[in-house]
């Protein structure tokens, strides 16, 4: 969606909406939402809509607004379905969009929390033009003004809460996160709250109303704050929306406390032109213009990737090596060179753990399996024994066999991907069958690790570090910038998630011609699996290679 096809579009259309339709004060806010707020707002979000996008927000806005000009009846209620089933696809890009990145950056599951956020507009606005208020125990008011509410504060606030987070940290990559993190808590549950509040009435409306007034206060300061670094108009339009939202605040506040104590301080007769117009036409317009010439942008281009075309079905393993064109190889990748960068320099890793990778054939590996509770491994076997796939042992010590292959004719999508195929070396049993591919973003090579499962594929994306002792760590957990890919990822069809699995090896040398290899496993920050692997040199290889003066003395 871009501006010229949407916003032009959208002011014309609702001056001639507002003309022919003579609304009151609810109507012209829910239209200014569709025609106006929303298509803004899907702007300086800056996420992705397919081409044609715009045709189907322009025929939905018409709708929604056109049902306003029926009475409640099932006429109007069809049409403001169609505003209903923009509102779903809009709330499904979030969605996605978040599944895809996960929970940071936090910023980004703000503006997704918005998206998501919008379909609960559509929905109340469903109701509102099908008279639900006579089966619903809310009067005819309060159900136009939820919907007012979900496609303004519920929609509008938490995108606008991403785009101060994108600000901030483009220039304090590292500053007030715990702040930040508080504060989007609190804006992103404030819907929540709000809903139980009308739900649950007074004296608890007054305190969870409260609440989110005091995030509100803390978002209108530091946007006031922000602003202070922007251009001019940034910084007159922000100021400006931010003392608009303090005193509508204030407003709530007051409405709230009088319900509470039982004395009418201001009634819903006066909130909606001075609480909700003020917050329709004035906050969200004018903010939109002061975030609109900043534009921040993400932080990055997540979930964009290269994920392997490699499906699996039962016996993984088998199936592979039987379907896929496989030459047998000594190495899991065939230089270090392609994954030099500034951050990683190969040539500091000890030549005997730089060696692993190139010639991992050279390697026997016997492992110790540390799983934290054993039910974990009884029903990750109930479901990873039928695939033969990441398949591993309960907790004890056993030695491991692998094969390296190299493709040659590949439906990875990589360049010359390599497979290592893992089982039991007492039972043959497999236990991992992994594609090695990488891919570079932003001067950092990643290495792209697929492990096919039935009808998709896990992806782990790893960043190599060296440490001062020569060891090497692959890692799938993010660096403080929260910029790159890593993460452990599952792709089903079309559709691709960033799981809260986190994985960690760290391999040293321990002592002459042995490696050690500590593997980690972790839903979050909670451990539970470690892999010991202790890897002793097997044999001598002729040619050099990296690491070639370690075997010279074997």
């Amino acid at each position: 969606m871009t501006k010229r096809r949407t916003l032009l579009p959208g002011v014309f259309s609702f001056i001639l909406w507002a003309a022919f339709a003579q609304p009151g004060l609810i109507e012209t806010a829910l239209a200014a939402a569709f025609f106006l707020i929303v298509p803004a707002v899907l702007i300086l979000s800056a996420v992705s809509f397919p081409g044609r996008a715009d045709v189907c927000w322009f025929a939905a806005a018409w709708s929604g607004a056109l049902s306003m000009m029926l009475d409640t009846e099932v006429s109007a209620a069809l049409l403001a379905a169609v505003w209903f089933l923009f509102t779903g696809y809009t709330a499904w890009k979030g969605l996605i969009r978040w599944m895809a990145r996960g929970m940071a950056p936090l910023e980004e599951t703000a503006v997704d929390a918005g998206l998501v956020y919008s379909v609960v507009g559509g929905v109340w606005f469903v109701l509102s033009r099908a008279g639900s208020a006579s089966w619903l125990p809310y009067t005819d008011v309060i159900v136009d003004l939820t919907a007012v509410h979900f496609h303004y504060a519920a929609f509008l606030l938490p995108v606008l809460t991403g785009a101060l987070g994108r600000y901030h940290f483009r220039y304090h990559a590292s500053g007030s996160r715990f702040s930040y993190r508080v504060l989007t808590a609190g804006v992103l549950s404030g819907p929540v709250l709000t809903a139980v509040a009308v739900d649950q009435g007074p004296p608890l409306e007054a305190v969870l109303v409260g609440i989110y007034v005091v995030f509100l206060y803390w978002f209108a300061a530091w946007s006031m704050k922000e602003s202070f670094f922007m251009p001019l108009l940034s910084k007159i339009t922000i100021t400006v929306s931010s003392l608009v939202l303090l005193g509508t605040m204030t407003l709530s506040i007051l409405y709230s406390t009088g319900r509470a104590i039982g004395y009418q301080i201001i009634g819903i007769a006066e909130m909606i032109p001075w609480h909700g117009a003020w917050n329709a036409f004035a906050f969200s317009t004018i903010a939109l213009i002061g975030w609109a010439v900043v534009s921040p942008d993400p932080r990055a281009v997540y979930a964009s990737f290269p994920i392997s075309g490699i499906r699996g079905k039962a016996r993984i393993a088998e199936k592979m090596e039987q379907n896929q064109p496989l030459k047998e190889t000594d190495g899991l990748i065939s230089s270090w060179d392609l994954y030099a960068g500034e951050r990683f320099h190969p040539e500091k890793l000890d030549p005997l753990v730089s060696a692993f990778h190139t010639h991992t054939k050279q390697y026997r590996m016997k492992a110790d399996i540390q799983w934290r509770f054993s039910f974990m491994y009884r029903v990750s076997s109930f479901f990873t024994g039928k695939i033969k796939q990441l398949n591993i042992p309960a907790s004890g010590k056993r030695e491991i066999n692998g094969n390296v292959y190299k493709m040659e004719k590949s439906e990875d999508g990589h360049a010359a991907p390599r497979v290592w195929i893992r089982s039991l070396a007492d039972t043959g049993r497999p236990v991992f069958t992994a594609v090695y591919g990488c891919h570079r973003k932003e001067e950092v090579t990643y290495f792209n690790i697929a492990l096919p499962l039935p009808a998709g594929v896990m992806t782990g994306i790893l960043r190599p570090e060296h440490k001062e002792d020569g060891a090497l760590v692959l890692t799938s957990r993010k660096q403080p910038d929260l910029r790159g890919d890593e993460g452990i990822y599952v792709t089903i069809g079309r559709w691709t998630w960033k799981t809260p699995l986190q994985e960690t090896f760290h391999m040293h040398q321990t002592k002459e011609n042995q490696l050690k290899a500590d593997h980690t496993m972790t839903i979050g920050r909670f451990r539970f699996l470690t892999i010991t692997y202790h890897l002793p040199l097997v044999e001598h290889q002729e040619k050099r290679h990296d690491g070639a003066e370690r075997f010279e003395d074997v």
